[in-house]
Formats: C-alpha cells, sequence, structure tokens
C-alpha cells in the first residue's frame, strides 16, 4: 500500500526537493480517506509540513515556512497563493497542492460562524495534537513522507482509528468540537451520501448541538454540488426537521419540497424545479446562489416559447406553409421556434418536471443538421432570414407528417 506510486515522477521529485530544503511532509485528509476506500484519490493534496530539528534546537518557524515559500515561488517560479494561518495553495501540473503548518484550533463562545476560532501555530505538535482540529476520523489519517532518490517510504499515521471507521463504513466525529462548526453539519450530509458511510449514533444524538444560524450560504453551495444535489437537500430539510435546527431565513426555500433524486445536479436545474413548484421562488433562488437575473428571465422565455408553440395543430401549421414565403416567416412560430433554439439548453433543465414541457410534434431535434443555402434566402428580407432555418425543418416535418398519413 504506497499512495506516493500514485503521484507523477515530477511531483515526487517536487516533493522530494521540499525535504532537501529540511522540511518533512505529511499528506492528510481526502487523499490518503479515499486511497484506503477504493485505491484512488482526486488531484487535490494537503499536506502539513514541519521542519527537522535537532534536540533542543530553536526554530523561527514563519522565517522557516518564509524560506519554503521563496523556494516554491522564486526557485520553483509556481504560484504560490498565501492565505491565513500558514497555509500556501499551488498549482502543479495537474495537482492543486495545500501546504499548511500544523496548528491547533480554539473555538470561541458565541460564534456560529465557519471562522470562529483562534490558531496556534505550532511546527511541533504531535500529529495526534495538529489532527485533533479535523473532523471525521476518517479524515484525520495521514502519510508521513520520506522519498530519497531510490526509495518512496511512507510512515501511517492513524491517531483516531479512522482505518476502522473506514473498514466498518462509519462517519465518526473525533471529539464534541464537531458540532461547533456549522460546515461540519453540511459536510457530514455530504460523506455521508458521497461514501454511503453511516452516521455514529453519538453525532445522531447530539446533532441537536449544531448552530446553524449564520451557516454560510458559499459553503452550501460549495458542499451540496460535491455530490448528488437532490439527496443533499433532502438530506439536510430531514436533520433540519427532525432536530429543529435553526437556520437562516433564506433557507426556507428549500424547506418545503422534496426534491427528485438523481436529477437536480445544476444551480439551473435548481431554478427551474423551485420555479415550477411556485413562480416567487424564482428571485428567491437568485438571491439565494447571487445569480444574474438573466438567467430567469431566459427560463421564463424558454418556457414562454414552449407554451406559444403548445397550442399549434400540425393542421394549423400547413396553413402557415401555404402562404406566401414572406408572410409565414413573420408569424411568431418562427420566433418562438428560434427562441427555443437559442435557449435549448434549459430542455435538459427542466426535464424532471411533471409537466409536459415539449412541442406538439416540433422541437430543435427536426432543426438540428438543417443547412440553409445562400441562395435560398438571397430574396428574404435580411431580418427574416434567421428564421428560414425553422421555416424549411417545418416544411420537411409536415411533409413527412403528410406522406405518412
Amino acid at each position: 500500500m504506497n499512495i506516493t506510486l500514485t503521484f507523477s515522477p515530477q511531483l515526487i521529485q517536487l516533493l522530494m526537493e521540499i525535504q532537501s530544503h529540511g522540511f518533512r511532509l505529511c499528506l492528510v485528509g481526502g487523499a490518503p480517506r479515499d486511497f484506503l476506500i477504493n485505491g484512488t484519490h482526486s488531484k487535490d493534496l494537503d499536506f502539513e509540513v514541519r521542519v527537522k530539528v535537532k534536540e533542543n534546537e530553536l526554530v523561527d518557524w514563519k522565517l522557516r515556512f518564509n524560506e519554503l515559500i521563496h523556494f516554491l515561488r522564486i526557485e520553483k517560479k509556481l504560484n504560490v497563493v498565501e492565505l491565513p494561518y500558514l497555509i500556501v495553495k499551488i498549482n502543479f501540473e495537474d495537482y492543486t497542492l495545500e501546504i499548511s503548518s500544523p496548528r491547533i484550533e480554539k473555538f470561541q463562545l458565541l460564534n456560529f460562524t465557519h471562522h470562529n476560532f483562534e490558531a496556534t501555530i505550532d511546527p511541533l505538535l504531535s500529529y495526534e495534537e495538529s489532527f485533533k482540529r479535523r473532523d471525521f476520523t476518517i479524515n484525520a489519517i495521514g502519510v508521513e513522507l520520506d522519498i530519497t532518490s531510490h526509495l518512496l517510504n511512507e510512515n501511517w499515521i492513524d491517531p483516531f482509528n479512522g482505518k476502522n471507521d473506514i473498514k466498518n463504513n462509519l462517519l465518526r466525529a473525533i471529539d464534541e468540537s464537531f458540532f461547533k462548526d456549522s460546515v461540519r453539519f453540511l459536510r457530514l450530509i455530504r460523506f455521508s451520501i458521497k461514501l454511503s458511510f453511516s452516521i455514529e449514533k453519538s453525532i445522531l444524538d447530539n446533532l441537536h448541538e449544531f448552530n446553524l444560524v449564520d451557516l454560510s450560504k458559499y459553503h452550501f453551495t460549495k458542499e451540496a454540488f460535491k455530490t448528488d444535489f437532490s439527496k443533499f437537500l433532502n438530506t439536510f430539510n430531514f436533520f433540519v426537521k427532525t432536530y429543529s435546527l435553526k437556520v437562516p431565513n433564506d433557507y426556507a426555500l428549500f424547506l418545503n419540497y422534496f426534491f427528485p433524486e438523481n436529477e437536480i445536479n445544476s444551480i439551473e436545474q435548481v431554478l427551474s424545479f423551485l420555479y415550477f413548484q411556485d413562480q416567487a421562488n424564482g428571485q428567491k433562488v437568485l438571491r439565494f446562489f447571487n445569480l444574474s437575473p438573466k438567467m430567469l428571465l431566459d427560463l421564463e422565455s424558454f418556457i414562454q416559447s414552449l407554451a406559444y408553440m403548445k397550442v399549434f395543430d400540425s393542421a394549423e401549421v400547413s396553413k402557415i406553409l401555404t402562404l406566401p414565403i414572406e408572410e409565414g416567416l413573420s408569424n411568431e412560430i418562427f420566433k418562438h421556434a428560434k427562441n427555443i433554439n437559442d435557449k435549448q439548453q434549459w430542455f435538459n433543465n427542466t426535464k424532471f418536471q411533471s409537466e409536459d414541457l415539449t412541442c406538439w410534434a416540433f422541437s430543435p431535434s427536426d432543426w438540428a443538421n438543417i443547412v440553409v443555402l445562400d441562395h435560398e434566402i438571397e430574396k428574404i428580407t435580411p431580418s427574416l432570414r434567421s428564421y428560414y432555418r425553422y421555416y424549411k425543418a417545418l416544411k420537411i416535418k409536415i411533409g413527412g407528417m403528410l406522406a405518412r398519413d
């Protein structure tokens, strides 16, 4: 079991060079967890970095960490983004690397935001001390690396018995501080869905301890879209109602509905689903997700065009085709056909609606492969030429229907 063998040679070389500057690297979090579960992991790799020190040696850790930043930025010419608490993020090849200092987090009273802690940075912390700030035992498994030109040595570190919880498909909190961070409520939902792990009874028994009054919309959206959004929302709603959890008023938008599972996985689909339940939800969705008003306008325009098209039957459309071509092209049906084509992505974003949203017999599949040649439209008024594609497709469609009759 060697996770380092899954790294590219270039990444291994970079990690070895970091080591050569006197640092110890420990891969922790999602990558070790996923590797233990299924033998793979994402390209997001989180490392805790410590300094190699001699006995009784004093270390200016901030200075040493800045030396690491200098090496990455100046010598390796990498784009280094510095974050609070001595954390840096870099993009290397197709990897996203986060390198951070070991730290302890102490939660503040009466602060229910995601950043409700004071951090103490200490490169000499034991792994048990620094991993304790993490949420689940399965996310507190580390791999200390020792990379040389000939060997890829690994020391797996599991201070809270997370490996056993993976074996038992169990989500278990490290300690009672789990309930101090409202984002962990969201991560609990995500991991239970993504991994199909059961939730330890002690978490469920104490779920009421979460205070969600300042729950972040940003983190809600981020966590929800990392898994099946519908299942996430349904589980969120179930927990909030079952445990009488207080959430910000904006979240009431979701609480009254059951979302069709495996059907809603984009913000556009969330918008269309809730809009069809109640049109007043449209503006609420825009505000919650901070969306452009154009998105709702496009959805409403698409629905209006579909509604217009559906009132026609084949006989009425046949009459339009008997008119002189420019008079026929002036009919509203072709403007709506073009609008549907321009916004046809909404077909997929509204496909789960109970109402039948398809046209009587005329849809993008009919005009998808229609080619309009210059000589066909040269005598048509320029303002009407963009409709000819749909006119031509309709003639073919009607002709085929008449032939079958």
